[in-house]
């Protein structure tokens, strides 16, 4: 029995670690996607110095905590505090602002007095990481003040609200529906935002909102490409246009122009293969419709153009080898 106990204990403890982790990153999303839909320039560093460093002029260093079950105490608080100042007293040129994310069981709103920071950072663990770090057996009052007026902790609502919260600031952000920012979007910014994590230097953890930006309209890109190409089979599509198009043969085809529009919706699904496709049934010895060229339009952005524009050459020449 006592075994089970214990096994029962380390999964609920392990349920809780895990949904720590899930906060912060469920955090660092929703600070992401605030600073972009306020047209911020906002660089991040995702696990830096803290959970997420937002770089600014008053650099931002952010960590959170999620305690459904317990209550914090200043015994739980006197880890993140100490680490907190020593990196204060490491950097106290650069201005840093240092604060603390939590949810508690009690749903506090806490508010640390210089005296009370001062006495936190006198407990056992707070003070062994004085030592180790600093050299630092005696507190400095004074320096404690003065870290005070840069350290604050901020009151955050619980995952279920927060992830809401996030879900609405997608559905901003891509302009899609709540269903779909919920089931397909959050999930995959998520991973994102994992991904960059786990890697190793923090060159590499460093992200830009525009950087954050373009992933996620590539991301809307593919997501769009894969859906159509699902939905609607593009070959259907190319034989369907060409079909119409031969069919007009049986009267004279000299008095023909063939023209093919595509609007903008088409940037990601026509790609010069498409193109080459539908021209190859009318411009290739041995497989002429008419004597005119298909002429196409294409609603696309000048980057797009560009790239098809190198692209059909190369198709051309290996048709005709």
């Amino acid at each position: 029995m006592p075994q089970k106990k214990k096994q029962k204990q380390k999964s609920r403890d392990a349920d809780a670690t895990i949904k720590g982790f899930e906060y912060q990153f469920l955090m660092t999303q929703k600070r992401l996607l605030e600073d972009l839909k306020a047209g911020k320039t906002t660089t991040f560093v995702i696990e830096g110095a803290e959970d997420l460093d937002v770089l600014s002029t008053n650099t931002e260093l952010q960590q959170y905590k999620y305690y459904e079950k317990t209550r914090v105490t200043n015994s739980v608080l006197q880890k993140p505090i100490a680490y907190m100042y020593c990196h204060w007293k490491k950097n106290k040129n650069k201005k840093f602002k240092y604060k603390i994310f939590i949810y508690d069981s009690q749903q506090s709103d806490i508010k640390l007095t210089s005296l009370e920071i001062s006495g936190i950072l006198k407990l056992t663990n707070a003070k062994k990481i004085r030592e180790k770090n600093l050299g630092e057996e005696k507190l400095p009052e004074n320096e404690v003040s003065v870290f005070s007026q840069s350290f604050s902790i901020e009151k955050v609502e619980s995952f279920q609200v927060e992830e809401t919260a996030v879900i609405n600031l997608v559905s901003n952000a891509l302009h899609k529906s709540l269903s779909s920012s919920k089931c397909l979007y959050l999930p995959l910014i998520s991973q994102y935002i994992h991904s960059i994590a786990i890697r190793e230097s923090i060159d590499d953890r460093t992200i830009s909102l525009a950087n954050f930006l373009s992933h996620i309209q590539k991301m809307d890109t593919e997501m769009f490409r894969n859906f159509t190409k699902c939905s609607t089979n593009d070959d259907r599509l190319i034989n369907a246009f060409v079909s119409q198009m031969k069919s007009i043969k049986k009267s004279n085809s000299h008095t023909y122009s063939y023209v093919l529009r595509f609007g903008r919706l088409w940037k990601d699904r026509l790609s010069a293969d498409e193109i080459n496709t539908i021209a190859s049934e009318f411009a290739y010895k041995n497989n002429r419709v008419t004597n005119k060229p298909v002429t196409f339009l294409l609603d696309f952005n000048l980057k797009d153009l560009f790239s098809l524009k190198k692209e059909l050459p190369q198709l051309s020449n290996q048709v005709q080898h």
